[in-house]
C-alpha cells in the first residue's frame, strides 16, 4: 500500500479527506465534514470514507458509538503521491519546471538561508545520483 503511484490515483474528494484524516491523525465522520471546503451530505462522506477503507487507504477502530479514522499510509508517501500527480498533471513530469513556477512565486519572499538551503539539497541530490 506504500506505493506513490497508487496515491495518485485518489479523487480530489478522497484526497481532501485524506489530507484532513492526516492533519488529525484520526478523525470521525464529523469530524472530516465540519473540515471539508463545500462539503456533501454526512451520508455520502461516510460512503466515501468507507470506500477508503475497502481500497485499503484507511483503517478504523471503534470508540463508544462512532468510528475513527486513521490513514495507513504514512504521510510522507501521501505527499510524495501528491507531488507526483501534481507534476504529472502540471509540469509534464519536469521537477525543474516545478522548481522554476515555485521560484518565480516565491523568491522574493526567500531568505539568503533558503537559497543556500535549496542549493545544499541540489548538490546533495546530484551526490546521491553519481
Amino acid at each position: 500500500m506504500e506505493s506513490n503511484q497508487h496515491y495518485q490515483n485518489l479523487s480530489k474528494r478522497e484526497r481532501q479527506i485524506i489530507d484532513i484524516i492526516h492533519k488529525m491523525s484520526e478523525a470521525s465522520v464529523m469530524d472530516v465534514l465540519d473540515r471539508l471546503p463545500d462539503p456533501p451530505t454526512y451520508n455520502s462522506i461516510r460512503a466515501i470514507i468507507m470506500i477508503m477503507v475497502k481500497k485499503g487507504y484507511l483503517r478504523h477502530r471503534k470508540e463508544g458509538k462512532k468510528y475513527l479514522y486513521q490513514p495507513v499510509a504514512k504521510e510522507e508517501t501521501v505527499k510524495q503521491g501528491a507531488l507526483g500527480h501534481l507534476l504529472t498533471t502540471f509540469f509534464d513530469g519536469s521537477a525543474p519546471k516545478a522548481i522554476s513556477s515555485i521560484l518565480n512565486i516565491t523568491s522574493s519572499k526567500l531568505s539568503k538561508e533558503d537559497f543556500q538551503e535549496l542549493k545544499q539539497m541540489i548538490e546533495d541530490a546530484e551526490k546521491k545520483t553519481k
